[in-house]
């Protein structure tokens, strides 16, 4: 007979939630990092180019290189807030991330949609 210790199986919940938690945040800040990436990409698209200075396929490559590095830099910093409201979303009910919305006891999506207790 295998004998389970209680204590060993809640540690290993905590450590399970706490990297899925980690997961999530890197998840939610690589997604808010694609974001930026594409409306820099598309205001980029918008700037008409001059063909004295136009650099062919070469800086094709390094603009969107440039354009990759800004958006990580600016998702690691803070980005547009969008990274803060996924988790909010998303988090688990019960976590820190899951705010309860004013004055309606509710948290996640029911939260956002503006539905609270008794709709």
């Amino acid at each position: 007979m295998t004998f389970i210790d209680p204590m060993t199986s809640l540690t290993l919940t905590a450590e399970g939630a706490s990297s899925g938690r980690r997961d999530l945040e890197r998840a939610v800040r690589d997604f808010e990092s694609l974001f930026i990436y594409q409306m820099l990409k598309t205001m980029r698209e918008g700037v008409e180019k001059s063909g004295l200075f136009h650099g062919g396929r070469g800086e094709e490559i390094y603009t969107s290189m440039l354009d990759m590095e800004i958006s990580r830099e600016m998702a690691r910093g803070g980005g547009l807030g969008l990274a803060k409201m996924l988790m909010r979303e998303l988090a688990p009910a019960g976590e820190d991330g899951a705010q309860e919305a004013p004055g309606t006891g509710t948290r996640g999506r029911a939260a956002v949609s503006g539905r609270g207790r008794g709709d």
